[in-house]
């Protein structure tokens, strides 16, 4: 089974640097940001040039709703290859 993690406000600051880190720990990163789409693409192509996966997406985490809408479980599904029922357990474990 792939190891990913979610990791709100991925795009900057300790978000950035705890990708990072799970990156090159071996994680498949999936970063949420809220507004600035360059600084998480920046994040995501930093990893992905040390050889790791990631994706960013836009979704403002207050509200869980927002989650689904935006997609973030399904193109977590499709680009990382993992089950839903994983960031389930992720988000309901914080």
């Amino acid at each position: 089974m792939n190891k990913v993690i979610i990791i709100t406000g991925g795009s900057r600051g300790i978000g950035a640097a705890t990708a990072r880190l799970a990156a090159q720990r071996g994680y498949a990163v999936c970063c949420s940001y809220l507004r600035d789409l360059e600084a998480a693409n920046g994040v995501v192509n930093e990893i992905m040039q040390t050889g790791g996966t990631a994706l960013a997406i836009q979704a403002d985490v207050k509200h869980l709703i927002q989650l689904a809408r935006y997609s973030m479980f399904r193109a977590g599904d499709n680009y990382l290859k993992v089950q839903t029922v994983q960031y389930v357990q992720i988000v309901q474990a914080v």
